[in-house]
């Protein structure tokens, strides 16, 4: 699950003889959405965290807990979802021999005992209980072992784990580059290129504003599921995929009837002036495809894409669609014309039920929805 609680304007494995897979959605009701329930969490005449929208939470189905991480007053807060209330709150410390850091820019939970908190100085592993078990500078990625870190490279705060081995990103000069797999406790990195998304470059640009450039692109993360490593951009609708278990790669191109698949550039010069909101629309107003989601119960993949779709007043409207791929990550079908008030992200599955976060009046509640076979 990708769980950021900075995401900076520049954010943006093994090669097999396959040929590109490019797969058309049947246009065909397969499936369908069905809302099953809101479950509101009681906070007991406590103030939770809400004002990330959840981006740094994360629910671990051995506790059926859902773990909120508060990066303002640094506590964790733990959710139960059955009990549907708050269970708990655990410090942090912001200095001393078990800080997590001033900048924090990422949050990655396996258990109660392996929880990741990322700096933009270092990677760290905490307990529960606060207590920081593994520290990893920024600096130290360039003494792993493996593949060498250049000086221009960087890894990013965003990706998944597969047991211990944490897959994310890595940039060179802020530009996306590759997929880096990272082994905290044997120091040992492995890089991947990946020349299928070379082509983003297309869309890059800068907004010259008050004499500075800020950087606008596509956006790339990993998402880890059914022992596979999935790289995706926000921008195409095609993905590469490492198999975690047999070290195969794949390059899938999906092709759909509902939506446009790709985002196409819109600016006319690599360094654009005027008003910055009008500016980034030229990207944000297009397609954007989400992040990859594995309902386990139903061996099936979710992804959630949405699209500007004119004004209602002075509010922007969207159009969302959710694409559903079988285990093997093969395009089974999109489906559009959902909902006004879909939600546009998928909070995490639990027992075959998608659970997004649902803000009402600064308190905590969750959407339930299933998808089911016709």
């Amino acid at each position: 699950m990708r769980n950021l609680l900075l995401i900076p304007t520049a954010i943006m494995f093994l090669f097999s003889c396959n040929e590109n897979d490019e797969q058309v959605s049947s246009e065909q009701a397969n499936y369908r959405i069905l809302f099953e329930d809101t479950v509101r969490i009681d906070a007991k005449d406590e103030l939770l965290f809400v004002s990330n929208s959840l981006g740094s939470a994360n629910y671990l189905p051995s506790t059926d807990n859902v773990y909120n991480f508060n990066s303002k007053d640094l506590i964790m807060e733990v959710y139960n979802i059955e009990s549907q209330g708050l269970v708990s709150r655990h410090p942090f410390e912001r200095e001393g021999p078990n800080a997590v850091g001033q900048y924090i820019t990422g949050f990655e939970m396996l258990s109660e005992e392996a929880i990741f908190i990322f700096d933009i100085n270092f990677f760290a592993k905490y307990n529960l209980k606060g207590d920081r078990l593994l520290k990893v500078d920024m600096l130290d990625f360039h003494n792993f072992s493996g593949d060498s870190l250049l000086v221009t490279e960087r890894l990013m705060p965003s990706g998944g784990f597969y047991g211990e081995q944490f897959i994310t990103i890595y940039t060179i000069k802020n530009t996306f580059e590759g997929v880096a797999f990272l082994d905290f406790q044997k120091r040992e990195i492995r890089k991947e290129m990946a020349p299928e998304f070379d082509k983003a470059s297309e869309l890059s640009f800068s907004i010259l504003l008050n004499g500075n450039k800020w950087p606008i692109k596509a956006a790339f993360e990993v998402n880890v599921g059914n022992k596979k490593a999935i790289l995706s951009s926000d921008a195409y609708n095609e993905i590469v995929v490492f198999d975690m278990e047999t070290g195969e790669r794949s390059h899938k191109i999906f092709k759909s009837a509902l939506f446009p698949n790709q985002k196409v550039p819109k600016h006319t010069a690599p360094v654009m002036e005027g008003d910055a909101r009008e500016m980034q629309l030229l990207l944000l107003d297009q397609i954007t495809f989400g992040s990859f989601q594995y309902d386990e119960t139903n061996k099936l993949f979710y992804r959630i894409s949405y699209m500007a779709n004119g004004l209602e007043g002075e509010q922007k409207k969207y159009r969302r669609f959710l694409s559903i791929f079988d285990q093997d990550l093969n395009h089974l079908q999109d489906i559009g014309d959902l909902p006004d008030d879909f939600p546009s992200s998928i909070l995490f599955i639990r027992n075959g039920k998608m659970h997004s976060f649902l803000n009402e009046n600064d308190e905590i509640a969750f959407t339930v929805m299933s998808v089911v076979a016709e």
